[in-house]
């Protein structure tokens, strides 16, 4: 086979696993900002976060929320819903980035298969 044909199907494969393990660490992370309470789901997100922290800073004790399918859930203690979607945001999104440097940094498909992302 041609070098330079071998060398662009290295390259491919090489790309092709990236991208792969790239869309396994989204998925996972995607699963793990879920966060249930009250028979609601809900994704955490920078925007409920916040939403929550608009809450409780105006003296809400309690709220109705929509949940991922528009559900609506009342959380009844704020202040702890808030201390639990933080957290697990702020622990995830680090792993998360921890895990998609190593992806990052590997250079040889058996590399990045070699990562392990905790699944």
């Amino acid at each position: 086979m041609d070098e330079r044909l071998e060398k662009a199907l290295k390259f491919a494969e090489y790309r092709t696993t990236l991208n792969n393990q790239i869309a396994q660490l989204k998925h996972r992370s995607e699963v793990e900002l879920l966060h249930s309470t009250n028979g609601g789901t809900f994704p955490i997100t920078m925007e409920l976060i916040n939403f929550v922290k608009l809450l409780i800073s105006s003296k809400k004790k309690e709220a109705v929320l929509l949940d991922k399918n528009d559900t609506p859930i009342l959380v009844t203690d704020l202040k702890a819903f808030y201390d639990i979607i933080f957290k697990r945001y702020h622990e995830v999104t680090m792993d998360m980035h921890e895990q998609f440097m190593k992806i990052r940094k590997a250079r040889k498909v058996e590399s990045i298969l070699d990562i392990d992302l905790g699944e």
